[in-house]
């Protein structure tokens, strides 16, 4: 359960940060149509908002490297074990 709540957490937080960011984008955008109210500020904002996004995805990778192997896949016809007995 907790995982669950984990997850949930982290996918509800990506929505937000990726609905930022696109409105983000869209400003920017918008800075190119009229180039007399150009500022750097909608940018180092989308910079940022593309590092939390980058963030959430090494939380829940992180979060699933973390997940327990249960079995592990034994195969003796692979090359690199028949290459190890040699």
């Amino acid at each position: 359960m907790k995982k669950k709540i984990q997850y949930g957490a982290i996918i509800i937080s990506a929505c937000c940060f990726v609905y930022l960011f696109i409105m983000q984008v869209l400003k920017v955008k918008g800075i190119f149509t009229n180039v007399e109210k150009f500022t750097l500020m909608p940018l180092l904002i989308a910079v940022v908002l593309l590092v939390a996004l980058l963030c959430h995805g090494g939380l829940y990778v992180l979060i699933m490297d973390r997940k327990e192997m249960r079995h592990v896949v034994v195969d003796d016809d692979e090359w690199w074990t028949k290459w190890d007995r040699v």
